[in-house]
């Protein structure tokens, strides 16, 4: 989902102030944190959490202390980098003028086989705006040519321009907000599940999956020019931003019980929120309230500041002109950004059944043709196996058992098998390109008007009679300013900008980041499931909900069946993992 229809259209011409030469050393120390993190196996994210508080530093220069700031400082690490990418985004990515000299007289740098050198004008700055791929980019330079430095630009230890708008102030803010969330979790002795823990191994999940996509390293050797498709997320920082932002609060302020023993009880929260996923809008409530305070006035300017660009000669009227449209811009922003991130929060609401509902209806609207060619997989593999039973047990022919069928069998068969025919062809073009394909082939309902009409979850009507389209699709081409010196772009990194897939494709990973523990190795999962049980218990004790013991084992067992499983399916359906 672009939050900003034009934020990849930044003019390369961006003014000087824009940047300094060089990464201040409390930078480089964020990107090196976020690196490590980020580099964690998927199996061991969040697994550290308990060693928070013992790793915590003693010498701390803040009024933090304990868990929560060592916790604090990890998050923020990775937060910091998310707004490199959409400061960098919203100038345009590339080198400002000011650095030619300096990238003409320096070595070009390759840190994986799949980089661009970076050494002339009009070069991208960050290759693609994963965390890993923004810290490789600055570390790596650091780490080979810091002996180097003075003789190449007089003193600086690197060469990747760094944001100025990210001064201090803007990372106290950051810090300060991420600190006050990570108190308003509940106490693990009050809540041994939704506490803090649980929010830091949710915001580190989400960051794993997030960089997943992300990423365009293909490994050293490899000559591959294959793009996953994100549906325009890889495009828009500021939405990556909204996904990690979701993952941090999605839960603060949690109770410890459950959203229907609260409207059993008619407890103040659910008369609040209408008994609809209660703890999620408490959360939601928390973490706008907070945002919205004057002392984050600076920090709000640079999430929602729109593209920037010129060179600084602007008359006053135009300046005025371009200011007011950033102000719009901005304002569009701050309004999506809110959008999506409660659209997020509340599909972590599972155990409402007209929740469940929604998220199963817009997954069969944005992906239901790959789901429908899935089935017809498995029938295909079902009538090969009547077949060879129906003509002969000891048949080891299996797939010319057709041959020997009936003439209504044949006709069947070769039926499935043309409606799978231009999905198999499209095995290797991306994911967007098959999918289309699909859609052609195999969806044999009228779509030409009945797409254009039909109400539901991409579109509504007003009283007025006015369609309502919350969600936009289109190319990323042409968001693109084609007067700007943007012809760097290579054809292959644009991204068919959906809005609802990419909301679809969010919601599915932070579902997943929601339950990540049980999605990664044995030790997590029965760390996690004891917490549960003691969170549920407790509530028991003091008569706020069911006894856990009952069928817990089988509960378990059916929670990987019928949600954890399907959930796995769907992330591997989506093609934004290739």
């Amino acid at each position: 989902m672009s939050l900003s229809s034009t934020a990849i259209s930044g003019n390369s011409n961006t003014n000087e102030s824009e940047w300094q030469s060089s990464w201040p050393p409390h930078a480089v120390e964020m990107a090196r944190l976020a690196l490590q993190l980020t580099s964690q196996e998927w199996s061991l994210t969040g697994a550290d959490s308990d060693c928070c508080e013992t790793t915590a530093t003693s010498t701390s220069t803040t009024d933090y202390d304990g868990k929560d700031e060592e916790i604090t400082k990890r998050m923020v690490a990775l937060l910091f980098i998310r707004m490199v990418a959409l400061v960098t985004c919203n100038l345009g990515n590339v080198y400002p003028t000011s650095f030619n000299n300096i990238n003409n007289r320096s070595f070009n740098i390759s840190f994986n086989s799949s980089s661009k050198p970076i050494g002339r004008a009009k070069k991208k700055i960050y290759e693609d705006y994963s965390t890993s791929t923004i810290c490789k980019t600055v570390l790596c330079q650091i780490d080979q040519y810091q002996h180097r430095s003075s003789e190449v630009n007089g003193g600086n230890n690197n060469f990747i321009p760094y944001p100025t708008s990210l001064s201090p102030l803007i990372i106290h803010q950051l810090t300060t907000y991420v600190y006050f969330i990570c108190q308003n979790y509940h106490s693990s002795e009050e809540v041994p599940y939704h506490n803090v823990d649980h929010g830091y191994h949710v915001f580190l999940s989400a960051n794993k999956l997030l960089d997943l996509m992300l990423c365009e390293d293909v490994g050293v050797g490899s000559t591959s020019t294959t793009h996953r498709p994100t549906y325009g997320i890889k495009s828009s920082p500021l939405t990556q931003i909204a996904f990690l932002f979701s993952a941090l609060v999605h839960d603060v302020d949690h109770t410890g019980i459950s959203n229907r023993q609260l409207v059993l009880e008619s407890d103040d929260l659910a008369i609040l929120y209408n008994d609809q996923s209660v703890a999620e809008q408490r959360s939601l409530a928390v973490a706008f309230s907070t945002l919205k305070g004057v002392g984050y006035r600076e920090l709000r300017g640079v999430l929602f500041s729109g593209p920037r660009g010129g060179d600084g000669d602007t008359d006053d009227e135009v300046g005025g002109q371009e200011q007011q449209q950033q102000n719009q811009g901005g304002e569009e922003d701050q309004f999506k950004f809110r959008k999506l991130v409660i659209d997020l929060v509340l599909v972590t609401d599972i155990a409402s059944p007209e929740r469940t509902q929604i998220v199963k209806s817009k997954w069969k609207e944005a992906f239901g043709e790959v789901q429908f060619a899935e089935k017809l997989k498995k029938r295909i593999t079902v009538m090969e196996e009547m077949m060879r039973r129906r003509h002969g047990r000891h048949c080891k022919d299996g797939p010319n058992v057709f041959s020997t069928a009936s003439g209504r069998d044949r006709s069947a068969k070769a039926s499935l098998s043309a409606s799978t025919t231009d999905h198999n062809l499209d095995r290797r073009k991306p994911a967007s390109t098959a999918r289309s394909g699909l859609s052609r082939s195999m969806i044999t309902r009228p779509r030409a008007h009945s797409e254009e009409r039909r109400l539901g979850v991409r579109r509504a009507l007003d009283l007025a009679g006015s369609t309502i389209e919350p969600f936009n699709s289109n190319k990323l081409r042409s968001s693109v300013n084609s007067n700007s010196d943007m012809d760097f772009l290579l054809e292959d990194d644009l991204d068919d900008v959906d809005e609802f897939k990419a909301t679809v494709v969010l919601e599915q990973m932070l579902r997943a980041a929601d339950v990540g523990a049980l999605l990664q190795d044995w030790n997590n999962w029965i760390k996690w499931s004891t917490r549960l049980y003691k969170e549920l218990k407790n509530g028991h004790l003091a008569n706020r909900g069911e006894d856990p013991n009952a069928d817990w084992f089988d509960n378990q067992i059916k929670f990987v069946d019928f949600y954890i499983l399907p959930l796995a399916k769907n992330l591997g359906m989506m093609g934004v993992f290739e």
